[in-house]
């Protein structure tokens, strides 16, 4: 899981220790192998890879339209992840000027990402509502979610535009589903401790109406049978339990076999004891009876 994590973020993950290349590497290693023109790149990135001077490139011609990174994401192009790495393929074409922010052309963004632009549902306008006063309206204070509306001495127009609902990408599917499968157990026990839809939701930034549909096509249930997860514990232990007891018991009749063999082993002894004593004493009591005689 870890790994994929790295892989999400451009890392190329290695099969063995101290073969993790970073995305800074891996771009040296592009920028070397199809020997790109130094002049493609700007003063800093070409310190920072090490590669010495780039010449300061011109900027695109007027007629030719450019956009940042920031304003393609903005614009719905595609997300920061897919537009960097569509750049360090060497799939989608940039421009760095001398300081400045890397910039994409409009046209070459239509051509890379045209299937993969997010749609956006554009509600037609509601009708406008004409009202006839006879003295001037105080117009109300801007504000994101009350437009202002247009206002005239004598004749109030008020025209709201809806905010465009924006529909699901694949890319978001991936992405949602790939952080669902970072907390998500299994079927029975449903997301990890202090996880759910929202949680996911709100670390992505999405509706939680998606993420609890992929969860529910892809997964199971959000919280799972946690009374029926309890009873399997308890069983489990239980189990253990019986089988260490019944260990012991084993032990202790061992041991009780043992400790009668020694008992029976130490009775003979002592008898066999007994008998030399007795032997001797008969022995000792006929050498003085022979020594006195003689």
């Amino acid at each position: 899981m870890i790994g994929k994590k790295f892989k999400q973020r451009g890392w190329r993950v290695g099969k063995r220790l101290n073969l993790d290349v970073c995305p800074e590497c891996i771009t040296k290693e592009k920028i070397n192998r199809k020997s790109i023109n130094l002049g493609d790149l700007s003063v800093t990135d070409v310190k920072a890879l090490g590669l010495g001077q780039a010449p300061v490139t011109p900027p695109p011609p007027d007629n030719e339209k450019s956009l940042t990174i920031i304003e393609a994401i903005r614009f719905g192009w595609a997300s920061k992840p897919t537009i960097y790495r569509y750049i360090a393929d060497g799939r989608l074409p940039c421009i760095k000027e001398d300081g400045k922010m890397l910039r994409v052309k409009e046209i070459d963004l239509e051509r890379t990402f045209k299937d993969m632009r997010k749609p956006t549902m554009k509600a037609e306008p509601r009708p406008v509502l004409h009202l006839k006063i006879n003295r001037p309206i105080r117009e109300p204070s801007p504000s994101v979610n009350n437009p202002q509306p247009i206002l005239n001495e004598g004749d109030a127009t008020v025209s709201v535009q809806p905010q465009p609902i924006t529909a699901m990408t694949k890319e978001d599917r991936r992405i949602i589903f790939s952080e669902i499968d970072s907390h998500y157990l299994d079927e029975m026990r449903g997301y990890a401790k202090d996880w759910d839809d929202e949680k996911v939701a709100t670390g992505l930034k999405v509706p939680t109406e998606w993420v609890r549909s992929i969860r529910e096509d892809n997964f199971g249930t959000e919280k799972g049978d946690q009374i029926g997860v309890e009873i399997e514990k308890l069983k489990s232990a239980s189990a253990e339990a019986e089988a260490l007891i019944k260990t012991m018991r084993e032990l202790w009749d061992a041991m009780d076999r043992t400790l009668m063999e020694y008992e029976t082993k130490q009775a003979a002894l002592s008898g066999e004891a007994t008998k030399i004593h007795a032997a001797l004493a008969d022995a000792k009591g006929k050498i003085d009876i022979y020594t006195s005689g003689k």
